[in-house]
């Protein structure tokens, strides 16, 4: 670490802030001031306060700055809102802030060193708890407000990066899922094809399979490894192993989660580890297993009173399905769609990467920013490789 820069804790930089407490009999089901509670930290304010009620305890008490960074102090910790300014109120002790002179540091600069802080909290019972004294005692390497202002710029540059490529995913998501609605019901027909949709029934069109030979009990996971374990929840992917054994290699197949219903098409080899999950595979040759998954896609599969919703309860809903031929067309465009979706989506983690390897070590002083970097608003998000060259070349940053 250079001589200019000091290992300091947070507790020297500023004072550990909250507002002053409320009671529930204050708190309004609607009204004119937001009042976030932990539960409600970073969403969507569920609890309000009067406005006479805020004046008096925002001019008698702690009141964050804008732009003042607050902190969760229960529950998840470490958790992080920048202070927008806007009238809201928040829950003493669970939500909590430093007070800081931006003479000394950043609170933009400040929001980067607690995205990378292992947070340690004293465990009082069921829910973490990060008190004061845990937040005072934090330790950070400070550089001085000229190079502070240098990481802002390399940091917010990514930042921006990533918010402007996951919009451009979600927008084509967005398109993707208007165009299949018009092609997979009928309302719009790729040119050449005019024939009339025939009606049929679900399980005239799969078969389905209780994978409980692919499960697996135990693995070794890894990021370097080449196959995925897949499992019912919203992750679906739960890792990747480089085990040989009860991999399923006769793809593509449906996915069915038997708890949410929800479907993937995979097309991959993998491994399976939870006897929730179906394999849906075609019954004959009346339907393209593409064009059924995005087909299926569009039906609100209805949801049971038990548990779990088996696929074979759904096997007499119907579907309008064209010509073989057509469905393949159909299937060929989702294709292209979901490949140009899925080189996006490997941009945005290569991005995501670079940007956690930038904050651990520009905020560290592991990487120094060169005195000559273009400030903020010179650098242009579509220049970030000649951002990453810059810092390449002057504190030996490697392109990941």
């Amino acid at each position: 670490m250079n001589s200019s820069w000091q290992q300091v804790k947070l507790g020297d930089i500023g004072k550990v802030s909250m507002c002053k407490r409320i009671f529930k009999h204050e708190t309004l089901s609607s009204g004119p001031v937001p009042f976030y509670k932990i539960s409600t930290f970073g969403k969507t304010a569920d609890a309000f306060i009067s406005e006479q009620l805020f004046e008096k305890y925002k001019n008698s008490y702690p009141y964050p700055k804008k732009g003042e960074i607050l902190i969760s102090a229960s529950g998840t910790i470490g958790r992080t809102v920048v202070f927008d300014g806007e009238k809201s109120y928040f829950q003493d002790s669970n939500i909590v802030w430093i007070s800081n002179s931006e003479s000394k540091v950043l609170n933009k600069f400040l929001r980067y060193v607690y995205l990378r802080t292992k947070w340690v909290s004293t465990d009082g019972g069921i829910i973490s708890r990060l008190y004061n004294d845990d937040l005072r005692s934090i330790q950070f390497n400070l550089p001085p407000l000229s190079e502070q202002k240098r990481i802002i710029s390399v940091l917010e540059t990514w930042d921006r990066a990533i918010e402007k490529l996951a919009k451009k995913i979600e927008i084509k998501k967005d398109l993707k899922r208007g165009l299949m609605q018009n092609l997979l019901t009928g309302k719009i027909r790729l040119p050449g094809f005019s024939e009339k949709w025939e009606t049929r029934e679900i399980g005239e069109l799969l078969d389905y399979e209780q994978p409980n030979k692919y499960l697996v009990k135990t693995t070794t996971y890894n990021d370097d490894f080449k196959t995925p374990v897949l499992t019912a929840n919203k992750s679906f992917i739960l890792g990747y192993t480089d085990e040989s054994d009860g991999i399923y290699s006769n793809y593509p197949v449906i996915i069915f989660d038997d708890f949410t219903t929800d479907k993937k098409y995979v097309d991959f080899l993998f491994k399976i580890k939870s006897s929730a999950i179906k394999l849906l595979k075609p019954k004959n040759t009346l339907a393209d297993l593409k064009f059924l998954f995005e087909r299926m896609l569009l039906i609100n599969f209805p949801v049971g009173e038990h548990k779990r919703n088996y696929i074979s309860e759904y096997q007499y809903l119907t579907i309008d399905v064209p010509s073989m031929e057509e469905q393949q067309a159909i299937a060929n465009l989702s294709k292209v769609v979901d490949l140009e979706i899925t080189k996006l989506h490997k941009k945005l983690k290569a991005l995501k990467h670079q940007k956690i390897f930038l904050l651990n070590n520009l905020v560290t002083g592991k990487i120094r920013t060169p005195e000559n970097l273009k400030s903020l608003n010179q650098v242009q998000d579509d220049k970030v490789k000649d951002l990453s060259t810059s810092l390449e070349m002057t504190s030996g940053y490697t392109n990941i």
